[in-house]
């Protein structure tokens, strides 16, 4: 473990080499990743002002987790849900790469992930799965012993690039 002082400089010189790292407490990979993430669509939205030519999929992309990430911040702060956690945010590649946990991965005794397949993306699906997985964790929980004191959390995990149709049928990919 660094002491604080040292860990405090690093977040702040390195945000981009810490935000996606596995072993950095969801804590902070969230809040770089939610820095990130604000960053992002205030550029694509200079973009847009502006007329200049944009990458229409990630901005979507970008859209769609930024409803997820609302509708997770309403579950806690109205509802007394588990907080979420953006682990994970890559614009680069051929497809956005993302990942929300829902509650606290590295304190829960029980943790579930979903790994999405064929023709999935981030703009069309990831607020339907987190959905699913915020239900399943749910389900859980009710299935644990009343006096038990077990945590659960879950995580949608889009983290490569699904294949889609078009990869798939076209000669590169055959």
């Amino acid at each position: 473990d660094l002491p604080q002082k040292y860990q405090e400089l690093f977040i702040h010189d390195h945000p981009d080499i810490l935000r996606n790292l596995d072993g950095i407490p969801p804590q902070i990979r969230d809040n770089l990743n939610r820095e990130y993430l604000a960053t992002q669509l205030a550029s694509f939205e200079e973009l847009i002002a502006s007329g200049e030519e944009y990458d229409h999929a990630v901005y979507e992309d970008l859209l769609a987790l930024r409803t997820v990430l609302d509708r997770a911040d309403s579950y806690t702060i109205e509802q007394g849900e588990s907080p979420s956690f953006l682990l994970l945010l890559d614009t680069t590649g051929r497809q956005t790469k993302a990942a929300v946990a829902y509650g606290d991965v590295t304190t829960a005794d029980h943790v579930q992930v979903f790994v999405p397949g064929f023709t999935t993306t981030v703009r069309n699906n990831f607020l339907s799965h987190f959905e699913e997985m915020r239900l399943l964790a749910f389900r859980e929980e009710s299935l644990l012993p009343k006096d038990s004191t077990d945590t659960v959390a879950t995580v949608t995990w889009f983290g490569y690039d699904m294949p889609q149709w078009s990869q798939t049928l076209g000669e590169n990919y055959v």
